[in-house]
């Protein structure tokens, strides 16, 4: 809205204020003790340019008068607002204050977004389905990747919903390996994991990079993550023979939380413990129900169930809460691998030694309660 139109209402309002009739009978009356008229409604932007600030300033009536003699200027300045599709009178609110033209549709879009979803519901459905069964993909035949064998594996967490063959799904998750997948058993797909597609987790190393002493991990090994628990396929490493990498280290160091420190068969990554730690403090959420909408994920009918890992779980949660809760309260000691601070919880508060597994020169075993 431009400065002539505003000027244009704002004189029009004040002629509706001080124009009128006076009788031929008696004389014209003389107003007393009112120094100022109705104040008038000027608009301003914020300092940041994102809201309107209404001020209310009194008009004395001298100017008032000097306004209303002007009326044929401002009758001038209505017609040329109104030919620019501007109406001075229905665009003002009761309080005085101007509305903008194009705030009414941005307005039903945001406060009614359910209604308007509605008009699209079933594009919604449709789209919904075409994920269910192969797409765009339907006529796809080979791999596109080696274009030498069948495409009927599919991952649910990758971007592009395409068919590749078991060695090229396995080769692109070198670095995901715990996306879900599924194959097309040609009717409809069905769940699937990177271990049968013959994806092998080496740790310890860099992405592609062949170990020269690979260990062989637990053929059940078990990850336990926000989309599913996954059956993987794991090898430790093994090059350093004269210093070995525990393997509970080689598991925290990929971010994957060891369900014990000795032999460890199962794990759960950073991410799912995190996440649980802000759900359980924000949305009160006990970690049984928690882990069964994990499960559920996994296998929603039951008939695959995942291997029971709830008491596993269980003990990481508390490692972690407790670990989270050392790092934050104490602070890192010159000397390397030590904390030192006081821990609540813990008898006497003094230094503990994380290398060694010393409290206030006490030993900790791992079957010791950790408040002891």
């Amino acid at each position: 809205m431009n400065t002539r139109c505003f000027n244009a209402r704002l004189a029009q309002h004040q002629i509706k204020r001080t124009r009128f009739k006076p009788s031929t009978d008696a004389p014209t009356p003389i107003p007393y003790h009112i120094p100022h008229a109705a104040p008038v409604t000027q608009l301003s932007a914020s300092s940041d340019n994102r809201r309107l600030v209404t001020q209310q300033t009194p008009v004395p009536i001298e100017d008032m008068h000097a306004s209303s003699s002007g009326g044929q200027g401002v009758e001038e300045d209505l017609r040329t607002a109104e030919l620019q599709g501007v109406d001075g009178v229905e665009e003002l609110d009761e309080a005085g204050s101007v509305v903008e033209p194009g705030l009414t549709a941005r307005k039903s879009n945001s406060d009614y977004t359910i209604d308007t979803w509605k008009a699209y519901c079933d594009e919604y459905l449709n789209e919904s389905i075409r994920l269910e069964g192969r797409g765009i993909f339907l006529s796809q035949t080979t791999c596109p990747d080696c274009r030498l064998e069948e495409g009927s594996f599919r991952c649910r967490e990758c971007i592009t919903f395409d068919l590749v063959c078991k060695k090229c799904m396995a080769r692109r998750h070198r670095r995901t390996p715990l996306h879900a997948i599924e194959k097309w058993n040609g009717t409809f797909f069905e769940h699937t994991t990177l271990k049968a597609a013959g994806l092998v987790v080496q740790l310890s190393h860099l992405s592609g990079v062949p170990c020269q002493f690979p260990e062989l991990g637990p053929s059940d090994f078990v990850v336990i993550h926000g989309n599913g628990i996954h059956h993987v396929s794991i090898n430790f490493c093994g090059c350093q023979l004269a210093n070995p990498i525990p393997r509970r280290a080689q598991l925290m160091r990929a971010a994957w939380w060891p369900a014990t420190p000795i032999e460890p068969s199962s794990a759960a990554t950073f991410s799912i413990l995190r996440q649980f730690h802000m759900t359980t403090l924000e949305g009160k959420m006990n970690a049984t129900d928690f882990y069964n909408a994990i499960t559920i994920q996994t296998d929603n009918t039951g008939l695959k169930p995942p291997p029971d890992q709830l008491s596993a779980f269980m003990n990481m949660i508390r490692e972690w809460r407790y670990i989270k809760g050392m790092n934050s309260m104490s602070s890192m000691s010159k000397t390397v691998g030590q904390y030192t601070g006081d821990i609540d919880g813990c008898s006497g508060g003094g230094p503990i030694h994380i290398s060694t597994g010393v409290l206030n020169g006490r030993k900790l075993s791992y079957e010791e309660p950790l408040s002891s």
